[in-house]
């Protein structure tokens, strides 16, 4: 299914009227369209004249238009009866929640990071797709998480992507004490920061070499069983192609997305991340849904307009 679809589909199972009782006028409003409709074809000498000799005598127009005042009643009708009832299909956030999920950069910081099969180094490459990912970014809180042989706090939630930007340029594999790869560490150190209210973790890795877990499921969002972490995603950009690695991730409930050379990974983490976050807000039942009938004022204008051409007369 592509990525476009997604969000549709998200809309129509939670598409909903917020004043459904209003959708009771449609009835009567088609009932008032057929009064009218036999109204003007009615002629005030059907009491006096038969019909078959009346029919001949009428003058009337040889072809009627597609846009009679009866039929655009009607639409407006239809348009302000479904406007009046409220169509809603996605809820809204209040002021101080961030349209944007939380998220947290993990960056493994090993030795081979520093390798050059990519120009100049994978490490490089790693910053370079951080740095546009907190680029495009238009809003809500990132922190950043480092790990080798242990993990460390860079840098706590903020929405100041300078401070990011400014401590990920000197991060190298000598600044951590301890040698080793353990990203179950680094996602222990990530829950801590998310503090139970949900968002994304993005593992920024080229391996997973040397590392053992010690139980099966060492990613600690897997669980699905706890409420606080099933509105975290955790996804893994890669940046060197490895199937066991892929197979690693597969088993720990970790999405991976391979880099390329364009940003279209980046798209996919974005469009992957927002998803979850519609879907957690959603969830939600204290917010609020969005009453969307005010978009279908635009076409109930231009219908009104219509009324202004010469002619336009409805009969009662």
């Amino acid at each position: 299914m592509g990525s476009w679809v997604a969000p549709w589909l998200a809309a129509l199972q939670a598409f909903h009227f917020l004043r459904p009782w209003w959708l009771l006028a449609l009835p009567a409003g088609i009932l008032i369209a057929v009064v009218l409709r036999r109204h003007a074809t009615r002629s005030d000498w059907q009491s006096f004249i038969d019909p078959p000799l009346l029919q001949a005598l009428l003058l009337r127009p040889a072809q009627e238009g597609r846009l009679t005042p009866q039929r655009l009643a009607n639409i407006m009708l239809c348009l302000w009866t479904l406007a009046l009832a409220g169509p809603s299909w996605q809820q809204e956030a209040p002021p101080w929640v961030d349209d944007q999920s939380p998220l947290v950069i993990v960056l493994h910081l090993g030795n081979s990071m520093l390798t050059k099969d990519r120009q100049p180094d994978r490490l490089t490459l790693a910053k370079t797709k951080i740095n546009q990912m907190l680029a495009d970014r238009s809003g809500g809180a990132t922190a950043l998480v480092v790990y080798r042989g242990s993990a460390h706090s860079v840098l706590p939630l903020t929405e100041d992507t300078g401070v990011l930007k400014y401590y990920l340029q000197d991060l190298q594999p000598e600044v951590l004490p301890v040698e080793g790869n353990r990203p179950d560490l680094a996602l222990q150190k990530s829950a801590q920061l998310l503090r139970g209210q949900g968002g994304s973790v993005v593992l920024v890795t080229d391996s997973l070499d040397g590392f053992v877990p010690l139980q099966r499921d060492w990613n600690p969002f897997a669980d699905r069983g706890q409420p606080e972490q099933a509105a975290v995603q955790v996804m893994a950009l890669l940046l060197v192609p490895d199937p066991g690695v892929a197979d690693q991730l597969a088993a720990a409930e970790i999405e991976r997305v391979t880099v390329t050379a364009d940003d279209s990974d980046l798209q996919s983490l974005s469009g992957k991340m927002d998803r979850q976050w519609q879907q957690q807000l959603q969830a939600d039942d204290s917010l609020q849904w969005r009453d969307n009938g005010y978009y279908l004022l635009w076409p109930l204008l231009l219908v009104a307009m219509l009324w202004f051409r010469r002619g336009m007369v409805l009969p009662w």
